[in-house]
């Protein structure tokens, strides 16, 4: 009877790890994917460098470089339970950008597949 009990238990908090994982995944998602959730609303961020940026930028996108020191206190305040869409020039940078945003608490992170350059591919627009 013990033997069930433990079973049990131990079965239940492995679904229950697993949901939670899944809950709180990444989610790297192709251009159009991106556009939804931008048109959904939410926080854009590109995490290149000045330099990247000034070759253009996805419209209403917020500049956070990923290796500026400061990069940390742009997350402080912000509502976690709001989408973040992170992009950089491949997908890089913004995928450790959306690791770091999932360790922070955020429950909604979107990574955009190969970046800037799949957005630019598919014909989207960018501003300067």
């Amino acid at each position: 009877m013990m033997m069930i009990k433990h079973t049990l238990i131990f079965t239940l908090l492995f679904w229950v790890a697993i949901f939670s994982l899944q809950a709180q995944q990444i989610k790297h998602v192709d251009v159009d994917e991106f556009q939804k959730a931008i048109n959904a609303g939410g926080l854009l961020v590109d995490v290149r460098t000045e330099g990247e940026v000034k070759e253009g930028k996805i419209k209403g996108a917020k500049h956070w470089d990923w290796f500026d020191d400061n990069f940390d206190k742009n997350l402080k305040n912000l509502d976690k339970k709001k989408p973040v869409l992170l992009y950089c020039h491949s997908d890089g940078r913004s995928t450790e950008a959306a690791e770091k945003f999932q360790k922070l608490g955020f429950t909604q992170v979107y990574s955009l597949n190969k970046g800037i350059v799949a957005w630019k591919k598919a014909g989207k627009p960018v501003e300067k």
